[in-house]
């Protein structure tokens, strides 16, 4: 009888099966609803319909005709399949009537985590098996289609529920990527405004305040001292600013550029977080300066940080399960990676590196507030969570700067303090070494002083030794009348003692008048060549006696007259062939001056021993010497018809020890010892000189 009962079943099944794929599905609990509560999450569905080749509609659901869809039950988490048709029920039911209610469907991992990739949702309302209303939403749903627009609740649906009545709700769900875990779904209250549940306005407003604060304060330090840690930190701001204003305003930008894309939403804001990342990792190593500091550990860095920031940019730019499960490993390991290097700047003993990883993870402490006070049922304080994660890192790493600016500060003024003593004792060195140096430059310059000293008078003697050599046969003229005279007067006296010895009436008186009277003209004559030679041994003298560096009022005409003679007997002694025709031009109103006259000789004398010199092979040598009154200086000027002055040598002619002369005929220091002469008594020496038309040395000394 039993087998008899078995076989019928089995026939009914198959009959069943043959006529439509009829099946009776598990029930389903109503839900009540609590007008009390703004919010209230419905029970995970016990089974779904996961939707075949052939498409169901809620007919087909209410009738029981799966046609080739099955029953998924019993697997939570279940892997759920992209792009893959998934049905479940609802039953709801309220005490009190209600208009403009909202379902939330949403995506749980098998971790927990929300993933918000419904990509679409479609709702139908049945009452008493009659459909009353449907809605259609999800980030796949463009914003002209979708019951609500809002893009923190992506699958928003309205919906109205009578009073004391049992609604029954299919719901038809699509999912933008594979993954394991589950449907949710949650009633909110037509009170409740869902942007609350992100941020609270007020909170969102003084986050956004707070980042243009920090930005101020950032671009205030970036143009106080130009280091490129502040030019990091503004970048940190500036991207975790524009973080902030995309979790608020994205509605907005998101309806204006892509009002048929909002999945661009889920784009931007993995994008965004992204980007958050990879600057709190860069302006890591530059607030640290990881690359000077942790050298081997900063390389790690970047490799850790490379890896996970391309293929993270990867993961939350597609949302393919295979792509994901082929990066996910070294996605992890360079995670882990960067968390461990952080947690050894911890403990690494250098404050900055401390100091910045502990601010580095003050978002994470908002997610901590965030699931404590949700599992603790605090939502009314869940939100402030907000401000961990979006104001946190800011103001942290902002006290990181400040205490950075004060560590800095610290070692400059150590660093400072260590090369003032270093420079206190490089200066008493350096004092030590120039005593030292200074007392061997005072030897040298009285070495120098002294070796100078000989050079001019060496200089002197040898013009005194050219004069000399020159007025000998000048000295000699007058010296050889002078004892011819001698001799004459000798005998001519003689001649008168022997007048005088005769007798009275034998001498002849107009005979020793006669011979007086000559005696009396040689003596003239005498004293006449003395006098001239005297005046040359004393011209001699006055050249070669030191000077006192006394001025004296001079007459420069005599001085220039008296020289130039002197030279030219003396230039005629060398070469007795050498003749030339002597001009002199002297103002005879010229005053005297204050000078010092053996100085000024010797640079008289030095300018025409030159322009003879320069004449020597001249057919024709003519020179001219001529003085000037120009009120407020006087003007002495030597000039001759010599083969002129090249520029080249015109330019040097003045330094010491520069000659044109053979070697060992000078020693380069006469015009130079002349220009120092002419400079000591406030005068200027200038040569005017063109090749083939002679030179013009112009000597300029003052009148007072």
């Amino acid at each position: 009888m039993k087998n008899m009962i078995g076989a019928i079943l089995f026939l009914l099944l198959l009959v069943q099966s043959a006529i439509g794929q009829k099946s009776i599905l598990p029930p389903v609990p109503v839900f009540q609803w609590d007008d009390d509560q703004l919010e209230m999450e419905l029970p995970d569905p016990e089974w779904l319909i996961e939707e075949g080749t052939q498409s169901l509609s809620v007919q087909d659901l209410q009738s029981g005709n799966l046609k080739d869809s099955k029953i998924v039950t019993g697997a939570n988490p279940m892997n759920v399949t992209h792009n893959q048709p998934y049905w479940y029920k609802i039953l709801l039911r309220s005490p009190v009537g209600n208009r403009l209610e909202k379902l939330s469907v949403n995506q749980i991992g098998g971790n927990g985590a929300f993933i918000p990739t419904v990509k679409e949702v479609r709702a139908y309302f049945l009452l008493d098996g009659i459909q009353v209303d449907q809605g259609l939403s999800g980030i796949g749903i463009g914003n002209s289609r979708r019951d609500v627009k809002h893009l923190f609740y992506p699958s928003l649906i309205d919906f109205d529920i009578p009073k004391d009545t049992t609604l029954t709700i299919w719901l038809k769900v699509i999912s933008e990527q594979d993954f394991k875990g589950r449907f949710t779904t949650r009633w909110l209250s037509h009170r409740m405004d869902p942007t609350s549940r992100i941020m609270p306005n007020q909170i969102n407003q003084m986050i956004k305040g707070s980042l243009i604060f920090m930005l101020l304060i950032g671009l205030f330090l970036w143009f106080w001292f130009r280091e490129k840690v502040y030019t990091w930190f503004i970048l940190f701001v500036i991207v975790n600013l524009i973080a902030v204003f995309l979790w608020s305003d994205a509605n907005a930008l998101i309806d204006y550029f892509f009002p048929e894309r909002p999945i661009f939403f889920n784009l931007i804001m993995g994008w965004g977080d992204m980007a958050k990342f990879l600057v709190t990792i860069l302006f890591a190593r530059v607030f640290i300066d990881t690359k000077r500091h942790f050298p081997k550990v900063d390389k790690i860095l970047v490799v850790s940080t490379t890896i996970f920031f391309t293929l993270g940019f990867i993961m939350t730019s597609t949302y393919s399960v295979q792509v994901h499960r082929g990066i996910v490993v070294p996605v992890w390991i360079a995670l882990v990676s960067i968390v461990v290097i952080f947690g050894y700047f911890i403990f690494s003993g250098n404050k900055l590196a401390r100091f910045y990883s502990i601010a580095a993870i003050t978002p994470f402490l908002g997610i901590l507030w965030v699931v404590l006070s949700t599992a603790l049922g605090l939502d009314s304080i869940k939100q402030f969570g907000g401000i961990f994660i979006g104001l946190g890192p800011v103001l942290a790493l902002g006290l990181a700067m400040v205490y950075r600016f004060k560590i800095v500060n610290e070692d400059k003024l150590k660093a400072e303090h260590a090369t003032k003593k270093l420079l206190t004792e490089q200066n008493a060195e350096l004092e030590r070494q120039v005593d030292k140096r200074t007392s061997e430059l005072s030897k040298s310059l009285d070495d120098l002083k002294s070796t100078q000293a000989q050079l001019i008078q060496s200089e002197k003697m040898a013009s005194l030794g050219e004069l000399t050599a020159g007025i000998a046969h000048e000295i000699q003229n007058p010296l050889n009348f002078v004892n011819n005279f001698s001799e004459v007067n000798t005998e001519l006296l003689e001649e008168l003692l022997g007048e005088r010895t005769k007798e009275k009436e034998e001498r002849d008186a107009q005979t020793e008048n006669e011979l007086l009277r000559d005696i009396h003209e040689n003596e003239l004559k005498i004293n006449h060549h003395g006098k001239r030679a005297e005046a040359i041994v004393k011209s001699m003298l006055l050249h070669s006696r030191t000077s006192t560096g006394e001025k004296e009022l001079t007459d420069i005409n005599a001085l220039c007259d008296e020289y130039l003679k002197l030279a030219y007997h003396s230039f005629r002694a060398n070469d007795i062939s050498f003749n030339a025709d002597l001009k002199t031009n002297f103002n005879p109103d010229l005053p005297k001056i204050n000078v010092i006259p053996q100085d000024i000789g010797r640079v008289i004398l030095n300018l025409i021993n030159n322009a003879f010199q320069a004449i020597a092979e001249v057919e024709k040598p003519e020179m001219v010497v001529s003085t000037k009154n120009l009120s407020d200086k006087i003007e002495i000027k030597v000039s001759d018809n010599g083969p002129g002055i090249p520029d080249t040598i015109k330019a040097k002619i003045f330094q010491p020890f520069f000659t044109t002369k053979p070697t060992g005929q000078g020693t380069g220091l006469g015009l130079s010892l002349a220009y120092d002469i002419v400079k000591s008594h406030g005068g200027e020496l200038i040569v005017t000189s063109s090749i083939g038309a002679g030179a013009t040395f112009t000597v300029s000394l003052p009148a007072a």
